[in-house]
């Protein structure tokens, strides 16, 4: 699947230490059988979108030998239930893991790969996320939505040399005569070629709904201002001293996250914003979990913020925080609303 197989100084003590530890139990299964391929030969697998399309593929996946199948991810939980039932009868145990959230099944370091069957509009960001993570990817067709995000795609592939595979696989059999009888001169000197697939998507606004029973809607996601958050110049006095007092408010962000599933989001410019980041999580609470404080780099283009994403992710290793890219600024632009 195109890992790197280099063990670094730190894995390496970490393996050496656990052996000396503790004897190391090989199990039957590990090392296979007439049946079953060891556990080394095998590539550990997780899907995220398991409706329709997405749940052929994780039947496919789990009929062959040389997958083992060990999470998944659906906002449905009926879906997950039965998604996860599925895989633990086929395993005959319970340890298959379902998430509701996809960032928390691509943040294992034991899973090389995922399969993705979402709704069009999430291919792009989950698949740029999930090359980023470090898995290989098989994406359900069509892979992007808009021209602008197949490259990106492409980009993040080979950025993190990840292996990412579409569903492709009808086009030379539906075509194939019409692309043999152009490659083979048959129709003579073709100039140009005409596709039709259909509209373009269109905006919309539909009218409000009441949230689903079995979807879990409610991420409260809180972006306290730091002091390097200053209104634009143009705005009056007043309103620049209304932004200053009422910028950071420890006892509603204390209130919301009592009441509520939450994450912390800090747009990070300098290390100064990380001491203050630090400053400010022991004024709300002593025990904030650091996965659910997410770092992202300030920037409103694309080169500025790559300038910036690797010391904040080595930042982000070191205290257990999450990155969070401005993914947004590489599809869509800077742009409102986005």
């Amino acid at each position: 699947m195109g890992h790197s197989t280099k063990t670094t100084r730190r894995r390496f003590l970490q393996t050496a230490s656990v052996a000396v530890a503790a004897p190391y139990v090989i199990t039957s299964k590990a090392l296979g059988d007439d049946e079953t391929p060891p556990a080394s030969d095998r590539i550990v697998m997780g899907g995220i979108g398991i409706g329709n399309m997405g749940r052929g593929d994780q039947g496919n996946f789990l009929g062959r030998k040389d997958v083992q199948y060990v999470a998944m991810s659906d906002v449905r939980r009926g879906v997950r239930e039965k998604s996860k039932g599925k895989v633990d009868g086929k395993y005959g145990n319970k340890d298959c893991k379902a998430y509701n959230d996809f960032r928390e099944l691509i943040a294992r370091d034991d899973i090389d790969a995922v399969h993705i069957a979402t709704p069009d509009h999430w291919h792009a960001i989950m698949v740029i996320e999930a090359c980023r993570a470090g898995k290989d990817v098989y994406c359900q067709k069509p892979e992007s939505r808009t021209l602008r995000e197949g490259p990106l795609m492409v980009a993040a592939a080979r950025r993190y040399s990840r292996v990412v595979s579409g569903g492709s696989q009808r086009v030379l059999q539906d075509y194939r005569k019409i692309v043999n009888q152009c490659w083979g001169g048959e129709l003579g000197t073709v100039k140009s070629i005409n596709v039709n697939v259909g509209p373009l998507s269109k905006e919309c606004n539909l009218p409000g709904s009441d949230a689903p029973d079995d979807i879990d809607c409610d991420l409260a996601s809180v972006s306290p201002k730091l002091s390097n958050s200053k209104p634009d110049d143009r705005l009056s006095k007043e309103w620049q001293e209304k932004h200053e007092k009422f910028r950071i408010q420890p006892d509603i962000l204390r209130e919301w996250m009592e009441d509520y599933r939450f994450q912390l989001k800090f747009v990070v410019q300098t290390s100064d914003d990380l001491t203050e980041i630090q400053e400010l999580l022991g004024r709300i609470s002593g025990s904030i979990p650091p996965e659910k404080v997410l770092l992202m780099p300030e920037g409103t283009d694309a080169t500025t913020i790559r300038g910036r994403d690797e010391s904040l992710i080595d930042v982000c290793k070191q205290f257990g925080y999450r990155y969070c890219n401005r993914l947004h600024i590489e599809v869509v632009g800077n742009e409102r609303g986005t």
